[in-house]
């Protein structure tokens, strides 16, 4: 089943204890009002259910498991990950790694330990076992690579990302710890290349290890967080800072703490603590750590409502209010009444919207609403009742999640039916699950740009997994009459384009230059998420982040003309170009050098950008 520790009932709540882990989750039964004045109300009816599509989406194929399971699906490496620890073989634990589209098992490794944690990544699978990691090939599940980590204790769990493609930062999550060890290995081969020992201002509970191209790793306690600026190649640290506790948050046992850098040249350190049935959230932004932060807000949620690039939003919702606040500026934008005496869970954002979900108590008879608002206005396009007046067998609330980064957006009901709902107006969609294995739980996780959903039915007593793969919605399709019986048709929206952006746009022969690909929808300039950036001719592909940004390492001896290509599901493919010019006949000039350090201080070059466009000046004058 979902593993459930400390990191998991901060980030959930109360709430969403029951929901266990997922990339998505679950939900169901509605209504839709429009309040845009320019178009008619998708929906009016209040109590009407959400009816399932017939017939359902029928799996590509089901696996049943016995014993404690844990599934991580691989995004582009088209295959599923599955660790089994037997019913009645406490000491030991299987890995199976299982073709996404067939459900074949590739290959299988045994293991004579009761946990491993798997972390898989394009080219390697890494798994923890105690304080080993393993890498092995993707697709035949040969062994790579093994390295100990370097230091005493037990550490049940270490902490790995991998930063320009190129290397790993390895960490313990081990508590209480006052010395911590970092590592840079090799993708490759394994090699430790560089090693640290980080001296805490306190107790270590958290970590924050960057994903490429950021390079700020956090090391948090409940006396203060260490931050290092560093070159994760080398292990050159540009930079160590000590950043306080975030006020009103005391010294806390129960601490989760991340930090995130922005390409506007701000980070944000986000702070939750949980204590009994309340919590407290703070976001600190930062221009430099060498300073205090630039804006502070705190309440107890501070939901993200918007992360297109330059257009950080948060929300915060506090004392019947929600407020959004852009970031860095913390001007107020809007602010609408609500009920905050009832569970508020906060979606993606799609094309102007973002998503907010409401669940009653108990005592209120348990009713969840969805509803779309605009991000510009806070005022809500449509909503969705999702169940109302639930009755459950004991006293947890029913399940319920959504996933909403991508049009359509899934939600679906507690007994494991899963909906699709145009993000736009609320219109059910023709795709539809609905699990008939019965369970104690059940997750959806998505994987839209293999064309893949991925399910799980938890049962715990027997402890059992039944794992499910179905063919994905359609990306922004829409059906020509809802399956609800509502008479208001949509149109179905053609292909969208994408715009992409590279800095720089040319490098040179025979030197390792980062980059950065920015992609984003042509008619919105919102952020696309999850496209896949390849340039095949270097066997070289990555996926964009919530700013729609990726990162290419570029190095190659043969100077040309190389093809860049984005694709993503519901939008034309899209190319551009990509230069790499002969080292010999660079033409780098002091206005080059001028123009890097300009992207650096933009925030669209790195350190080592600028570094090597001096370098590339001297060899060249």
């Amino acid at each position: 089943m979902q593993e459930l520790d400390r990191r998991t009932l901060l980030q959930t709540g109360v709430m969403g204890v029951t929901a266990g882990i997922g990339l998505s989750g679950i939900a169901g039964r509605g209504q839709a009002t429009g309040t845009s004045p320019d178009k008619a109300p998708a929906y009016t009816t209040e109590t009407s259910a959400i009816s399932l599509p017939d017939p359902v989406t029928e799996p590509l194929w089901t696996k049943q498991f016995d014993g404690d399971t844990y599934a991580r699906y691989a995004y582009g490496g088209e295959a599923v990950y599955v660790r089994v620890s037997p019913q009645n073989d406490i000491d030991s634990t299987q890995l199976l790694a299982i073709n996404a589209e067939t459900g074949e098992v590739r290959w299988q490794r045994d293991f004579s330990s009761e946990f491993i944690d798997i972390r898989p990544f394009e080219d390697n699978v890494l798994v923890q076992q105690g304080s080993t990691i393993t890498a092995y090939d993707p697709p035949s599940g040969s062994q790579q690579w093994t390295i100990e980590y370097p230091s005493e204790g037990e550490h049940r769990r270490l902490t790995t990302s991998l930063v320009r493609e190129k290397t790993f930062l390895v960490t313990s999550e081990e508590e209480g710890i006052t010395d911590n060890q970092l590592l840079g290995v090799d993708q490759s081969t394994g090699e430790i290349i560089w090693n640290k020992t980080i001296s805490l201002p306190g107790a270590h509970q958290e970590a924050t290890l960057p994903f490429s191209p950021n390079e700020y790793v956090m090391f948090a306690t409940a006396d203060g967080h260490r931050i290092l600026d560093l070159d994760a190649r080398t292990g050159e640290v540009f930079g160590t800072y000590t950043i306080p506790v975030a006020e009103p948050i005391a010294s806390s046992d129960s601490l989760i703490v991340s930090l995130r850098e922005y390409p506007e040249n701000y980070t944000l350190v986000n702070s939750s603590s949980y204590t009994g049935s309340s919590s407290t959230e703070v976001v600190r932004v930062f221009e430099s750590f060498d300073s205090d932060p630039v804006l502070t807000l705190s309440g107890p949620r501070i939901p993200q409502i918007d992360g297109r690039r330059g257009d950080l939003k948060y929300g915060i919702i506090d004392e019947g209010q929600f407020r959004a606040v852009a970031v860095p500026s913390g001007e107020t934008l809007w602010t609408q009444s609500i009920d905050t005496d009832i569970n508020h869970q906060i979606g993606g954002w799609v094309n102007g919207l973002f998503y907010h979900l409401t669940n009653t108590p108990a005592s209120a008879g348990y009713t969840a609403k969805l509803a779309a608002r605009q991000i510009s206005t806070g005022q809500v396009e449509w909503s969705r009742t999702i169940y109302e007046n639930m009755q459950t067998e004991d006293s947890r609330p029913p399940y319920i999640n959504l996933r909403s980064y991508s049009d359509p957006v899934i939600v679906g009901r507690a007994n494991g039916d899963f909906l699709a709902l145009d993000a736009a107006t609320g219109t059910v969609e023709e795709w539809a699950i609905s699990l008939t294995t019965e369970g104690d739980n059940y997750d959806l996780y998505r994987a839209n740009q293999d064309g893949f959903v991925m399910t799980t039915t938890d049962t715990y007593a027997p402890e059992s997994t039944s794992l499910s793969m179905f063919p994905a919605p359609d990306s922004d399709s829409s059906s020509d009459s809802p399956s609800d019986g509502s008479d208001s048709p949509t149109e179905s929206p053609s292909e969208g384009n994408l715009s992409l952006s590279l800095s720089p746009s040319s490098v040179t022969s025979g030197t390792t230059t980062d980059v950065g690909v920015t992609v984003t929808d042509s008619a919105t300039g919102d952020a696309v998420v999850d496209a896949t950036v390849s340039l095949s001719a270097l066997g070289l592909s990555a996926t964009t982040d919530l700013n729609g940004e990726a990162t290419l390492s570029i190095n190659t001896n043969d100077p040309d003309e190389y093809t860049i290509s984005v694709s993503k599901d519901g939008y034309a493919d899209t190319t551009t170009t990509l230069t790499v010019e002969d080292s010999e006949s660079s033409d780098a000039s002091f206005q080059d050098v001028l123009g890097t350090i300009g992207d650096y201080n933009s925030g669209n070059a790195s350190f080592q950008d600028v570094l090597q466009a001096i370098a590339d000046y001297n060899a060249n004058n």
